[in-house]
């Protein structure tokens, strides 16, 4: 059996392999997720009102829904080959003990 990468990977996989069911994929994951965030959206400033979290600052659920919107958007418009690969750096920082 062939493994199946999970959706929200399905982007990046077209972006690399240029398979239209994987951008497919990645739009269908996105507006399945915007979808659920405007219901959750609609219950919850139901009952409250946009607030202001400590390191945030203001959030707004209905606000975050223009974003994924503008995320959809950008994967329809993705062209493979958009990203490219890092080159391999040399870790610095904490290097764990070993004895």
């Amino acid at each position: 059996m062939a493994w199946i990468w999970p959706k929200p990977f399905a982007l990046a996989h077209f972006d690399r392999e240029g398979k239209p069911e994987q951008k497919a994929a990645a739009v269908a994951h996105l507006q399945k997720a915007l979808d659920h965030g405007k219901r959750y959206a609609a219950i919850a400033t139901s009952q409250y009102k946009p607030q202001l979290l400590n390191r945030i600052g203001y959030v707004d659920l209905n606000e975050i829904a223009r974003y994924v919107e503008a995320d959809i958007a950008m994967a329809k418009d993705w062209k493979p080959g958009t990203l490219r690969e890092l080159p391999q750096t040399k870790k610095t920082g904490d290097v764990p003990f070993r004895p």
